[in-house]
């Protein structure tokens, strides 16, 4: 099995800070008229509970101007995104049948769920998603397969990310096994940005291997040396 260097890695992103936002008081239970029961009723109540009722219906009322204005959001930005299409501005969603097989192979090698903290293994299930994604509606494709699902990022996908059962086989393959029951070593190429070894060009007869780890850089060598001892 070859081991090779991918190239430099890109720049981390750097991060927004959001502006402060200014903090408003809420109404009184004094001056508050419910909506759920009669003002009689409310002014019997203790004023504990008369908070109570206030909070469920302010949360009531504003979980549903939240969810109106989501909607509204949502159907503009479909209407943007249609006339954009319309105008050439950004290509249409591609159906299966659309795109063309690349004839590259690519692996994740998922055997790292004991190295990551729990908002790493949050931060590798959601790249997992955004590779399926490009891999679906990009025009070409590639043969994406994902080896073994480990206790952690197994029970995202199944929690978090439940519809990952319906995804095409062909855009994106999961298997119950590991690495090296996937493809033979002869055709596998592991990507390590360890490696002193460099590509230039991709063959589609090689198998290529990206360590499914995200770790800070806390493991020096770690993918560099699994592909060493797999030989």
């Amino acid at each position: 099995m070859d081991v090779t260097n991918p190239g430099d890695e890109p720049a981390p992103s750097t991060k927004r800070h959001r502006p402060n936002t200014p903090i408003t008081k809420g109404p009184s239970v004094d001056d508050f008229t419910p909506t759920t029961m009669t003002l009689d009723a409310f002014n019997q109540l203790s004023r504990n509970q008369k908070k109570k009722i206030l909070r469920q219906e302010l949360w009531d009322q504003r979980s549903g101007e939240f969810r109106e204005k989501q909607r509204a959001k949502r159907s503009v930005l479909r209407k943007r995104h249609k006339q954009r299409v319309r105008l050439g501005e950004v290509p249409a969603k591609r159906k299966l049948d659309e795109q063309e097989r690349s004839g590259h192979k690519i692996i994740i090698d998922m055997d790292f769920d004991d190295k990551m903290h729990d908002t790493e293994i949050k931060s590798i299930c959601s790249q997992l998603v955004r590779c399926y994604s490009t891999n679906r509606h990009g025009p070409l494709f590639v043969d994406l397969h994902i080896t073994k699902l480990h206790e952690r990022c197994r029970a995202r996908f199944d929690k978090a990310i439940a519809d990952h059962t319906e995804w095409p086989e062909s855009r994106i393959k999961f298997h119950d096994t590991e690495l090296l029951d996937v493809f033979g070593t002869d055709k596998l190429v592991y990507l390590t940005a360890d490696s002193p070894n460099e590509i230039t060009e991709l063959d589609t007869q090689k198998v290529y291997v990206v360590g499914g780890l995200v770790d800070k850089n806390r493991y020096k060598r770690l993918t560099l040396d699994k592909a060493e001892q797999m030989g």
